[in-house]
């Protein structure tokens, strides 16, 4: 928990989402009012209903943070570039030095296209 500027709340971090449905699940039952259907939508996100759970949310709270919203296509090449970066740092972390260039190459790549693409998505022809 990390106190906020002028101290009258706290933000909670977690990185983990069984974690964070579990809390989520605590704090409804102790009568969490504020956000309470984001709340029980989030409790609902798995996997296989990422993008419908998404698109409640975002009905919810209209269009905040309209600007770093993906759109699937984009969330499943973000996927693949974490993908990529996670294949990069255990390659470098076994000292193999070549395959981790080639890497570091195909990951450069792969974010110059989602930046691309990312931007046709959002701007599109206008």
């Amino acid at each position: 928990i990390l106190p906020m500027s002028g101290g009258a709340c706290h933000r909670l971090v977690i990185c983990n989402t069984a974690a964070s449905q579990q809390i989520l699940r605590h704090l409804l039952v102790a009568g969490l009012a504020v956000k309470y259907r984001s709340a029980v939508l989030a409790i609902l996100n798995q996997a296989s209903n990422h993008s419908q759970i998404r698109s409640r949310f975002v009905q919810l709270v209209g269009c905040q943070s309209r600007y770093v919203r993906l759109t699937e296509q984009g969330r499943d090449r973000a996927d693949v570039i974490h993908r990529a970066r996670k294949d990069l740092r255990k390659l470098q972390r076994l000292g193999l030095s070549t395959a981790a260039a080639e890497m570091h190459a195909k990951l450069d790549g792969l974010c110059h296209n989602h930046k691309l693409l990312s931007t046709s998505e959002t701007y599109g022809d206008r």
